[in-house]
């Protein structure tokens, strides 16, 4: 077991952590940070991938998947040909490297403990929402005995705020606890005190990290990670300096950011392109506190998050939906979008960018700019994207641009998702180039040149090859797209 305290990680790693009036405590860093930087890599305390139809909110939805449909060890998609732990003969990964991989991480301690068939069938007895919840009380409740001894360390110093939850959430836990308790001798479980487990789920639920990983160009969630390590030491922003990722078992912190000395060390609990208000609610609701970040102050970024959450319910006027009219590319994305170019080309900094998108939108109507709007691009774009037909194509390079847009009002400068959609806005745009055989005039209204498109994805590999530890696909479309510019 590895015996090396909290204190003794934070250390090595350069950072401090101090105590804090209103979050209990803060960590810091005592070094330089730059940008793209891995500050922190660790192995969770327990961490398992997301079944396709779990997590559901129909409750007609109760069938079971009889085999993981995501690799125990990377969480990627199962290929149609698995190899599986030839001791319990019950996990399955993607290939033998991940198998071997995960076996020498932490299997060998947890592989004949647990049986995972019998975790499969307590949790049919459950809801599809809820069975995530017995199968991380299951093997957190193993991984308290076996796991590192810092992990541990960090789990009894977390706080549960069972009192401050709901009725009903208390209900849902006490249900899986009881379900739980049941099956415990056939699950290979010590005996459950049920009341325990609720405290430990009231823990988890507050604590715990949706496992981030890059797929299809989408950052999207594939597992349920618990790391109270990194719960304990780093503080949520809306508009954080460090992104957590998952890559071969482990939780990745990099800095997406530049971090001064003395700088707190953040991470978003919720999306901050959400608006202010239901950021709020949720943090409120699922972590107890409310945000006083940059973001949700009266900052460059607070007011642009003001903007956004203004009439952010009201269904916008004056945006086309039509897709056989043309739309054109308003003024305020393309500007904006070049601000982010000449950020990522270091000509301007994050603040500047910041200060000069509150002057690029400013004055124009609320609706323009609510979160209704982006949504409604976004759509547009999600709609668009695969057409054969010349419209929707162009439909779909002038939504990625507005989508863009707003990511970068929203998301610091280099966080991974405004990466991603510059690659989608510049492959959408040398899509809609190349077909539609556009005239001069044409490009201008949708503001894509040949240069502006190779500047996009050059940024995309920028932010993502200092964000992203798992961004190797991306890379390869970059290189692509770029070589199809030349």
């Amino acid at each position: 077991m590895d015996l090396e305290s909290i204190d003794a990680v934070v250390e090595a790693h350069g950072l401090r952590t101090e105590k804090d009036a209103e979050k209990r405590q803060r960590t810091v860093s005592q070094q330089y940070i730059s940008r793209g930087t891995e500050v922190l890599n660790t192995l969770p305390l327990y961490a398992f991938p997301l079944r396709t139809n779990e997590g559901s909110s129909n409750e007609q939805d109760i069938e079971i998947v009889p085999a993981e449909t995501r690799c125990m060890y990377c969480f990627g998609i199962l290929p149609a040909r698995r190899p599986r732990c030839s001791q319990c003969r019950q996990v399955q990964y993607c290939n033998t490297q991940c198998l071997s991989k995960h076996w020498m991480q932490r299997h060998h301690k947890e592989c004949r403990t647990l049986d995972y068939e019998a975790i499969d069938k307590a949790a049919g007895r459950l809801k599809p929402t809820y069975r995530p919840l017995l199968r991380m009380a299951a093997g957190l409740t193993q991984a308290l005995v076996i796991g590192q001894h810092r992990q541990i360390q960090a789990w009894s110093q977390l706080v549960s705020h069972r009192d401050q939850h709901p009725p009903y959430v208390l209900r849902q836990y006490a249900e899986v606890a009881s379900v739980l308790s049941a099956n415990a001798k056939t699950i290979g479980l010590q005996l459950i005190d049920e009341d325990a487990i609720v405290t430990m789920l009231c823990r988890a639920g507050c604590n715990n990290f949706m496992a981030p990983v890059i797929e299809d160009n989408v950052l999207c969630t594939s597992g349920v990670v618990c790391s109270p390590l990194l719960s304990l030491l780093f503080n949520h922003s809306c508009h954080p300096n460090c992104a957590i990722f998952f890559k071969d078992g482990c939780l990745s912190l990099r800095a997406i950011d530049n971090i001064e000395i003395g700088q707190e060390l953040t991470i978003s609990y919720a999306d901050a392109m959400l608006p202010r208000s239901e950021r709020r609610e949720r943090l409120e609701n699922v972590y107890f506190f409310t945000c006083t970040c940059a973001k949700c102050s009266d900052t460059n970024c607070g007011r642009i998050d003001q903007i956004m959450d203004s009439e952010s319910s009201q269904p916008p006027k004056q945006l086309l939906s039509d897709l056989t009219q043309l739309p054109e590319v308003l003024p305020w994305v393309s500007c904006t979008i070049g601000l982010l170019l000449d950020c990522i080309a270091d000509t301007i900094t994050s603040t500047q960018l910041e200060k000069e998108c509150l002057c690029a939108i400013s004055g124009l109507p609320l609706r323009e700019m609510s979160f209704a709007a982006f949504c409604h691009w976004r759509e547009r774009q999600d709609e668009c994207r695969n057409s054969d037909d010349k419209n929707a194509r162009i439909w779909a390079c002038v939504a990625s641009q507005h989508v863009l847009a707003f990511y970068i009002l929203n998301y610091p400068s280099f966080h991974p998702m405004v990466g991603l959609q510059c690659l989608t806005t510049a492959a959408l745009s040398w899509n809609a180039l190349v077909a539609c055989s556009l005239i001069e005039s044409q490009c201008k209204a949708l503001a894509i040149t040949r240069s502006r498109i190779a500047a996009l994805a050059l940024a995309a590999r920028n932010i993502l090859e200092g964000s992203s530890p798992n961004c190797l696909s991306v890379d390869a479309q970059i290189t692509l797209l770029l070589s199809q510019l030349d």
